[in-house]
């Protein structure tokens, strides 16, 4: 049997009245549907997909170095139901958290998430769906992504129990890697030094 128990934050943050609330409304409605809310954004510009993660469709070959910077555009994607000015958000104040698995949490939980950068391997090319933790490959960079909840997994039956800790994350790599564009990484050991360089912010009002 396979079990999960997951937190997120509100506080400050505008969180979606959909948004995962309860452990409950997760086993009823699913991690994936609910965490499509998020998609609804203003895009003022946009990137447009290239090349493909393992199995996934083909968009094409990505440029080499790094894509050219687009236009400033001061208007939301067509149909977005706010404008440019109305869909800025500020911060009163930003700040490093502590290398502390259990304020990174207390974080989350009082203001939302979290910003995090981490050491990025090639096994983690690889991922598809899961608890991360690297095993094997060389170090190819760095990467920002946001820390949005964490949770705990377990799994049992009548001759083996195992509990693991993770994050839940958001990549920018599109819906189509990982766990519809989220992955979960092992919570508590600093993989890959996801734990020591967190940032947050508070929203200005």
């Amino acid at each position: 049997m396979a079990n999960q128990s997951l937190g997120v934050g509100k506080g400050e943050w505008r969180v979606h009245r959909r948004t995962i609330l309860s452990e409950g409304r997760l086993r009823r409605v699913g991690l994936h549907k609910e965490l499509n809310y998020f998609k609804n954004v203003c895009k003022p510009y946009a990137f447009y997909p290239c090349g493909s993660h393992t199995n996934e469709i083909w968009y094409g070959k990505c440029p080499k170095y790094s894509w050219p910077t687009p236009k400033c555009r001061k208007a939301c994607k067509y149909g977005y139901k706010k404008s440019y000015e109305q869909d800025k958000y500020y911060a009163k104040s930003a700040y490093i958290l502590p290398k502390d698995e259990k304020a990174i949490r207390q974080e989350i939980r009082k203001n939302g998430p979290v910003q995090a950068v981490f050491d990025v391997y090639e096994d983690f090319r690889l991922y598809k769906k899961g608890i991360y933790k690297h095993t094997k490959g060389m170090k190819t960079g760095a990467h920002a992504v946001k820390i949005v909840g964490w949770g705990t997994e377990i799994i049992s039956n009548a001759t083996y129990h195992r509990e693991t800790d993770y994050w839940l994350i958001a990549n920018s790599w599109n819906v189509e890697w990982g766990e519809q564009g989220f992955f979960r990484m092992i919570r508590g050991e600093n993989n890959c030094g996801i734990e020591a360089m967190v940032t947050a912010g508070i929203m200005a009002t």
